[in-house]
């Protein structure tokens, strides 16, 4: 089985591009748009790592922490089964970070849009429950995916 590397390039805080692909390959990509980023700014390169944990219920996501861009994996337990074997299931990774009070729930369905970037729906949780807001995402991605 090939492995698969996935690396992002963070400028200001946000996340602005991502690579997947061989080790190899991603690093060559990234590299790329480091490059070109960089123009603007400096940038920061993360290798996102995910693990998936069988029988433990729950689902591994990565927070980013303000004001750097931090990362971490966390096992997030109040999500619906069904919500849960859908996203595992798709192969969907799910990102998050907290904004103004409120959490930004980003789901990474594995395609690029036309300039290479990935394609993320966005769901806001808008003082809704995480079981809610990752319910009202996978709805979304149910939609794209269709």
């Amino acid at each position: 089985m090939n492995e698969e590397t996935e690396f992002e390039l963070v400028q200001d805080g946000m996340p602005v591009a991502r690579a997947v692909g061989s080790r190899e390959f991603a690093w060559q990509e990234i590299q790329h748009y480091a490059a070109v980023y960089s123009q603007d700014g400096p940038v920061e390169i993360y290798e996102i790592t995910r693990r998936r944990i069988e029988g433990e219920g729950g689902t591994i996501v990565t927070l980013y922490k303000q004001p750097d861009g931090r990362t971490q994996e966390i096992d997030i337990k109040n999500i619906l089964p069904d919500d849960e074997a859908y996203f595992t299931r798709n192969r969907i990774g799910i990102s998050m970070e907290e904004v103004g009070g409120m959490f930004v729930i980003y789901a990474d369905i594995g395609r690029m849009d036309e300039d290479g970037g990935p394609i993320e729906l966005i769901e806001l949780s808008q003082g809704r429950s995480c079981e809610d807001t990752l319910s009202a995402l996978r709805k979304l991605c149910e939609e794209e995916l269709q």
